[in-house]
């Protein structure tokens, strides 16, 4: 086999770039158990804007679920994945892959052009339905400078394999503006219900055939965060996304608290996401009766939520409201603090973060009596993207609040790990943000 990258293949067999021929040894991936270096059943995921953030909560969620997940190679945009076929409904339940998929076949070295045609339009073919089919076909790589095929070629591939369908009825090519096609584009052409969409996904010295089998709702994710009856930008809102990914991260089930519910964004997304028992609390009853209001109607929306439990009370009195030992996970996003319009006094900006500093202090120490041993906080630090101030109001000492800090990057591979911070944790922020939300996740020592 040649490890040298990938150049165009040339008549009936695979060609690497050193000029070396080669007959690519070709792996049927369904169904067969093993590792990377075997063969076995790969799994991809495209990732969003902070994968760091998508691929740890991808790797919890497997583990949760009881299909745990191994990572293996991470290009500009697609994670390859190793492990045992994850439950019904697994790429659903994530906030932040966008396309999930598995793959089909695996080629030791580039493939000719034929082996590439002949196998989408065996995957086509199967699935054509009262003589005409809708399919899409893309290019990604799964690494760093890794030549790809061309977009013409990609499209020259897909009209051959349409051509070759011709005899068993209509297929129909999509194809986008890139040489990856946006998960929109698959959910808005219907390519999950007809053809299919596919994926060839190129490392140095192998060729996956992959077919995607879920895009993220992004209509129904735009639903639950513009349509809800209240609002309150001045307070903040926290993205149904990134809500949806907290919950995950917590790896648990059962009972989930939300000490500052606000107007209960992740409240909705552990109700969606089938927890047993939701409750939320906030110090401001106007902040309680939103909550209220905002998960009565998404209940309607969905249908058969367990209604949550609201009670207004402040973080830190929490120990004095639920009983002991009662919560499984604790997933909030505090305040932050006052938004920062214009430039802002440094005086003014140390007390903000001394005083959020000691009310997270107080309230991860309040948390300590609900929460079972073992159980898990995910919370939301403000990180300073300022210069003025110090960068982090982390606690430089957790197990001295009964607490250890977990450290996702140390399960990510180095090309992930520059989208976490220096501690170690996940974030997320827009590139402009002077505020950028650090994820910190504990586990309470007994």
């Amino acid at each position: 086999m040649c490890p040298a990258a990938w150049s165009p293949p040339e008549a009936g067999r695979g060609i690497c770039s050193s000029g070396h021929y080669q007959t690519p040894l070709r792996l049927t991936r369904v169904g067969h158990p093993g590792t990377l270096t075997g063969v076995m059943p790969l799994f991809f995921a495209e990732l969003g804007r902070h994968p760091a953030l998508s691929a740890t909560e991808l790797l919890i969620r497997s583990r949760t679920d009881g299909t745990p997940l191994a990572l293996g190679p991470f290009g500009p945009d697609i994670l390859l994945l190793d492990g045992p076929e994850p439950p019904s409904g697994f790429a659903g339940a994530l906030g932040g892959t966008i396309r999930f998929g598995q793959v089909l076949e695996t080629y030791n070295g580039a493939p000719t052009e034929a082996q590439v045609i002949d196998a989408v339009a065996a995957a086509v073919g199967a699935r054509i339905a009262a003589g005409k089919t809708t399919f899409g076909l893309s290019a990604a790589a799964l690494g760093p400078n890794i030549p790809l095929p061309s977009l013409p070629k990609l499209r020259a591939w897909g009209l051959s394999v349409k051509k070759t369908l011709k005899e068993r009825g209509s297929a129909r090519l999509i194809t986008g503006t890139g040489r990856l096609l946006s998960p929109v584009a698959v959910a808005k052409n219907g390519l999950l219900a007809t053809g299919g969409d596919f994926l060839i996904l190129i490392e140095r010295s192998r060729w996956h055939l992959a077919r995607t089998s879920f895009v993220h709702d992004f209509e129904g994710q735009a639903h639950r965060e513009f349509d809800r009856p209240v609002a309150n930008p001045q307070s903040g809102m926290l993205p149904v996304q990134l809500a949806r990914v907290l919950v995950n991260l917590s790896g648990k089930s059962g009972t989930l608290l939300d000490p500052f519910c606000g107007s209960g964004t992740v409240l909705g997304e552990a109700m969606l996401l089938g927890w047993q028992r939701v409750i939320g609390s906030d110090i401001s009853m106007q902040e309680v009766d939103a909550a209220r209001a905002n998960l009565a109607w998404l209940a309607n929306q969905a249908g058969r939520l367990r209604p949550p439990e609201l009670l207004v009370s402040s973080a830190e009195g929490l120990d004095r409201t639920i009983p002991r030992g009662t919560i499984d996970a604790i997933v909030t996003e505090p305040t932050l603090g006052p938004a920062l319009r214009g430039r802002v006094e440094v005086s003014k900006l140390i007390k903000n973060a001394e005083d959020l500093k000691k009310l997270y202090r107080r309230a991860l120490a309040a948390f300590r009596q609900p929460l079972k041993d073992g159980g898990r906080v995910v919370m939301v630090f403000p990180r300073f993207n300022d210069g003025r101030i110090p960068t982090t109001l982390l606690d430089k000492d957790f197990a001295a609040i009964g607490y250890k800090r977990m450290v996702p990057a140390r399960d990510l591979p180095a090309a992930l790990r520059t989208d976490t911070t220096p501690e170690g944790n996940l974030r997320y922020a827009r590139a402009d943000a002077r505020v950028i939300r650090e994820i910190v996740i504990l586990v309470k020592q007994s």
